[in-house]
């Protein structure tokens, strides 16, 4: 998954209801290489507004405090925005005017649950494949002991 296809992905299914939209965007359904791509890809645009003037942003936002985890919950939600309002806000921080309101609470604007979206995507991945492996092993026992083992797989 190339940065493009991160955004695609990301955005084609925008909803405001952060268990829907998590539910809907069916990371647990990507290939184990694509989920890693998407982990990279997100991590690192997380990363690219770790900077004071988007921190000063979410401390004004959060009326004043601005812990560790609610900047990092913060720059996930900031993400969840899709590529466009990511780019407005890592050129111009002032440019969340347009995506936030006083009326609001301020757990709106972070997005904790991705996080752990993420995290609980790769273990499910981890045990399709654990499943796959076991599944193969007693189905394809000749098979198995050619390619399946250790030895096998190291080229040893």
């Amino acid at each position: 998954m190339n940065e493009h296809d991160f955004w695609a992905f990301l955005e084609r299914k925008k909803s405001p209801d952060k268990a829907k939209y998590l539910a809907q965007l069916g990371l647990s359904k990507l290939p184990s290489v694509d989920l890693k791509d998407f982990e990279a890809h997100y991590r690192s645009k997380v990363a690219e507004l770790d900077r004071d003037d988007v921190r000063a942003a979410a401390t004004l936002i959060n009326r004043g405090r601005c812990s560790d985890d609610y900047f990092l919950y913060f720059r996930y939600w900031l993400v969840s925005l899709g590529e466009t309002a990511f780019n407005e806000v890592a050129a111009d921080p002032d440019a969340l005017s347009k995506h936030v309101g006083p009326e609001a609470a301020t757990e709106a604007y972070q997005f904790e649950e991705m996080l752990y979206a993420i995290a609980d995507a790769g273990r499910q991945n981890e045990l399709k494949n654990e499943y796959n492996r076991e599944m193969a092993k007693a189905k394809l026992p000749r098979l198995w002991a050619m390619f399946g083992t250790a030895k096998a797989r190291s080229g040893a």
